[in-house]
């Protein structure tokens, strides 16, 4: 069967207001993908400039972009270009060109004025969005062409420089070769600090705090990648995970499904969405992950990525199944205190083979409103974050106690010079008025939390988050772990 798909399936938004990987289209469960014997994919450019860009220039990026995308060791897929297009490609003949409508061609348009953004989305449309990309022509599950249109008017209105540029180039030629947008990382991607956006993938669904920082395809980007277009021995020197998650006997799919490498803060980690695979199902499977123990845990889809946004099949608007009761962000653990979400059981991968059965059995809890833009955050665990100038932290941090722990020490470690306050909320985010629960000593703050502390140790959600006194950036990295009998505790460190 052959389909012509003329929706816009993605695009890339200047704001960074808004507030997973994998394959952008599925065909009866199996991802849409260009065929092995295409490659190398030939690509076709426009003839035109691109805003402050000459054709020249824009041609330069598109080729470093290829380039970088088909570096990828693991993966079998690579490109090359295919000669020009026609003519030079603008608002008044587009509609000759897009949308499959030039066999043979795999466009990548300049909109040099913006003409083809707004006649495509409305009014002052060129004002808002970076680019846009589609899957224009696919018979079942193979693509038989891609077009991307890069908008040249806000670049030009806004003069963006080629390295801000370049992760939307990398992110519209993602979709150009099949992959769909990650959440992963989201409380570092709009922060307010971009010195850590490096870490966030390039198949986020927005812009982040600085652009500039995002050269190179993350862990999440390269292994998305390699599962729809697996170099030769992929499969049998990785691992599997795989698993379903139900509420009761009912399956829920679209829910963000995250799987870390234990030990690791910024890399190894790597996300999809249950149902991927299984239409209006439940399951999650992540297939090619390297040899190591992982934490694996749920989340929301983010309410803000739906849409041309969208994270996954299930987030096309507010009552798509993704944002239809979600339950809450929470760990897959095997123990008896299951009410304990930052409690994990650590997952063993093993070449050439699969863990099966990592299910989540979920009640009928739904995400509260108030945990929208937190990060779940583990028990023990490391999580990175970043405050800005004189602020808190814009994503705090979520823990949950099953009454289990005698003790929990919350730690946040900062540059020796930073200035900070470490806040801890019971059932209660932290505001930016609330005394410190602890303050930095030489870039250190530390919060024992135990039954007769301030808050109290209870069966509870506990808000974490920094507040930074500083006039710079304040990057840190926040631990908790759980006193023994056998860990010596300097008591008087905590106030």
């Amino acid at each position: 069967m052959r389909i012509r798909l003329i929706l816009i399936f993605s695009m890339i938004f200047t704001t960074a207001l808004t507030w997973a990987g994998g394959p952008l289209q599925i065909w009866n469960d199996q991802a849409v993908v260009w065929d092995s014997s295409t490659f190398p994919v030939p690509y076709h450019l426009d003839q035109g400039a691109l805003g402050p860009f000459s054709a020249e220039e824009a041609k330069s990026l598109i080729e470093q972009a290829f380039a970088l995308w088909s570096r990828v060791a693991t993966s079998s897929i690579s490109f090359m270009a295919g000669g020009a297009m026609p003519i030079d490609i603008d608002g008044a003949n587009y509609l000759d060109y897009i949308d499959g409508r030039a066999p043979g061609f795999n466009p990548i348009i300049f909109d040099d004025d913006g003409g083809i953004t707004e006649a495509v989305f409305g009014q002052n449309a060129q004002n808002d969005i970076l680019g846009f990309a589609s899957i224009t022509e696919s018979n079942e599950t193979t693509i038989l062409s891609s077009q991307v249109v890069f908008n040249g008017a806000y670049l030009t209105a806004q003069n963006i420089s080629a390295a801000a540029y370049q992760a939307t180039i990398l992110h519209e030629l993602g979709h150009w070769i099949g992959l769909d947008h990650s959440q992963l990382l989201r409380h570092i991607a709009n922060d307010g600090v971009g010195s850590n956006d490096v870490w966030t993938p390039i198949m986020f669904p927005t812009t982040t705090d600085d652009e500039t920082q995002r050269t190179l395809l993350t862990d999440d980007d390269q292994w998305a990648l390699s599962n729809l277009y697996p170099r030769d021995g992929f499969h049998e020197s990785t691992g599997s995970i795989r698993g379903l998650i139900q509420q009761y006997t009912e399956e829920k799919p679209g829910l963000n499904v995250i799987a870390r490498r234990v030990g690791h803060v910024t890399d190894h980690i790597y996300s999809t969405v249950s149902g991927a695979f299984d239409t209006l199902g439940g399951s999650f499977e992540f297939n090619g992950l390297p040899v190591g123990d992982y934490q694996v845990y749920i989340e929301p889809v983010d309410l803000f990525y739906r849409g041309s946004s969208s994270v996954g099949r299930y987030a096309a608007t507010f009552n798509s199944l993704s944002f239809r009761d979600p339950p809450p962000a929470q760990y897959f653990h095997t123990g008896d205190d299951r009410i304990n979400r930052s409690r994990w059981t650590p997952i063993s991968v093993e070449a050439n083979s699969t863990n099966n059965e990592i299910n989540f059995d979920l009640n009928f809890d739904i995400a509260s409103f108030d945990e929208n833009d937190s990060q779940l955050f583990g028990l023990p665990d490391e999580q990175i974050g970043a405050a800005p100038p004189n602020a808190s932290t814009r994503y705090q941090y979520i823990m949950t106690l099953g009454g289990n722990e005698t003790a929990v020490e919350i730690k946040v470690n900062s540059a020796p010079d930073s200035l900070f306050d470490l806040l801890v909320g019971m059932e209660r985010r932290p505001g930016a008025f609330d005394l410190p629960t602890a303050s930095s000593v030489n870039g250190n703050a530390k919060f024992l939390l135990t039954p007769s502390s301030d808050p109290p140790l209870q069966i509870a959600r506990y808000f974490i988050a920094v507040r930074n006194r500083s006039e710079v950036d304040a990057p840190f990295t926040l631990t908790t772990q759980t006193p023994t009998a056998n860990t010596r505790v300097d008591y008087e460190l905590y106030r």
